[in-house]
């Protein structure tokens, strides 16, 4: 009854505008320009970032999104028509595509102002014709769609690397890092990562899942007061430990849509498996990984690069990574001649293989022809092309951990996760043991477990205390009519729209929280025999 008399009391006072939106272009670098006087009010300004499920593989983050619509005709701040059209003689100094764009929100209150999201602009489409809407379409994508485009592969072998030292591997491969990193220490240190991607060069935003699904962590990027641009990851302790930041009773959510809870079985695994990965290296750096099946020609002062994956001798359709590789030897992994099939001239002091480079799971041969004439790259004494010696590295067949919900099973029937849970450079069988047990528990139930949630924002006070709260954040959320009693769930994902310039709507995506404290030995306020349930190491 509150929530719908305060709902009618809105509908009919209208909303409260009280918040300041503001707009920023950085139209030169390191210096960002409010350009909110030509972002038209009458095109709604939307958001997205974060994890937008909840299910036990949503654990990284995809590209977040902006959008909204400049003035782009005489009107605007500059009177100046086409001053938002790439590549117009009038178009502004600095705009176009890789523009970044930030979007700030002051919601009044004394509660500090919050960039809610950072990207940079991926499509400009202006309207045409000067009697026309005048606008300029804009979309900006966040940092992770740089992360999620960036294939050029040059992962080494790494050993004995925890997860976040992973994940920095990985955004030191980028040309530009987020502004803001904040990085969990990982709880486990891996004897080996980066040997399993091999020719099919999967995306970095591929990997840091597979680092995350090791972790069993999150990793999202986050708003801030500064940036807009924290990239965010959370080891597997994090959300065990979190307090709740916020409590939202009924009447703190919009009227329609203000709550989603699954009404289906479809959310429910009480049987889980999971999968971790046990390694083997070779005692000597003496295994023949890769080698050319034919012999290649290579030019008068030319330079060829080839990629050649590492394989297992005895199974050569078996991938395998790559350890303490030898650098090439003339004569001995390698030889060069005048004429194709070993004929004419021994040519191999002509040709230079010094520069080959080593990663995880393959390596970059680079062969360059410094004499006099064509010459042919072959094995030494066989048709079989140069080969490239090290240490194999060999996955093992996984070890698989199962564990049920007994109460849930006798609930709902048994609710399988479709396949085990991988955890591709976990080698430890008891962290997935542990692991299986904690998602079997936090996803046995259906009742009263929310997946979405829309704060009733157009007003100040709630729009003031939901600002600060991010993902990542715990909060405790109450509505009567759905049954949801006290729950506390996740923020996962942040999607918003400001409307009339202020009038700002956001509806986050929720995860489950654990209903037991679990216990984590060796923590101050979660290691307590006498009060916490026993939970993953």
């Amino acid at each position: 009854a509150s929530r719908q008399a305060r709902a009618t009391n809105y509908r009919q006072e209208g909303p409260q505008l009280m918040a300041d939106v503001t707009i920023e272009l950085e139209l030169s670098s390191g210096v960002w320009t409010d350009v909110s006087d030509d972002v038209l009010a009458r095109v709604p300004i939307k958001w997205s970032r974060g994890i937008m499920d909840s299910g036990p593989l949503d654990l990284v983050a995809r590209p977040g999104a902006m959008s909204f619509a400049l003035n782009n005709n005489a009107s605007n701040s500059a009177a100046t028509a086409g001053y938002y059209s790439p590549g117009h003689a009038s178009v502004r100094s600095g705009f176009g595509h890789g523009t970044r764009a930030r979007l700030k929100i002051d919601a009044g209150g004394g509660v500090t102002a919050r960039f809610v999201f950072n990207g940079r602009l991926r499509s400009i489409s202006p309207s045409p014709g000067t009697t026309g809407p005048g606008a300029s379409f804009c979309l900006a994508e966040d940092w992770l769609a740089e992360f999620a485009d960036f294939d050029d592969m040059q992962l080494s072998l790494v050993e004995d690397q925890r997860s976040d030292q992973l994940i920095q591997d990985l955004i030191d491969l980028m040309e530009t890092a987020p502004a803001t990193v904040d990085l969990d220490t990982g709880l486990d240190t891996y004897p080996f990562a980066f040997d399993d991607l091999g020719s099919t060069q999967p995306q970095l935003l591929e990997i840091a899942q597979a680092v995350m699904q090791s972790e069993r962590g999150y990793l999202y990027i986050r708003g801030d007061n500064s940036t807009g641009e924290t990239l965010t990851m959370e080891n597997r302790h994090a959300r065990s430990k979190a307090a709740s930041a916020l409590t939202l009773t009924e009447s703190d959510f919009a009227y329609t849509g203000g709550m989603v809870v699954p009404s289906s079985l479809d959310r429910v695994f009480n049987d889980v498996e999971t999968a971790v990965y046990p390694r083997r290296v070779d005692n000597a750096a003496t295994t023949v990984l890769a080698s050319l099946e034919t012999e290649i020609e290579v030019g008068v002062g030319d330079t060829i690069t080839l990629f050649l994956d590492y394989r297992d001798p005895n199974n050569l359709a078996s991938k395998v990574g790559g350890k303490d590789m030898v650098a090439p030897a003339a004569n001995t992994d390698w030889t060069a001649n005048a004429s194709s099939g070993g004929g004419g001239t021994d040519v191999t002091s002509d040709f230079d293989l010094s520069s080959t480079v080593y990663y995880g799971s393959r390596a970059k041969v680079i062969a360059t022809n410094n004499g006099t004439v064509t010459g042919y790259l072959r094995g030494p004494g066989s048709d079989d092309g140069m080969q490239l010696r090290g240490k194999g590295l060999y996955t093992y067949q996984p070890i698989n951990s199962r564990a049920t919900s007994a109460s849930s099973i006798a609930s709902y029937g048994r609710r399988n996760l479709p396949s085990p849970l991988e955890m591709p450079y976990q080698n430890s069988q008891a962290i997935g043991a542990g692991v299986a047990e904690f998602v079997a528990h936090l996803y046995s139930d259906v009742a009263n477990v929310p997946t979405k949630c829309r704060p009733l924002t157009e007003i100040p006070a709630t729009l003031q205390a939901c600002i600060v709260r991010d993902i990542g954040d715990k909060i405790t959320v109450s509505e009567t009519q759905t049954a949801v009693a006290t729950t506390e769930v996740f923020i996962n994902g942040v999607e918003g729209e400001i409307t009339d310039g202020k009038t700002v709507k956001m509806t986050w995506t929720l995860a489950p929280a654990s209903t037991a404290s679990v216990l984590i030995l060796d923590d101050a306020v979660a290691g307590k025999l006498d009060s916490n349930a026993l939970g993953y190491a």
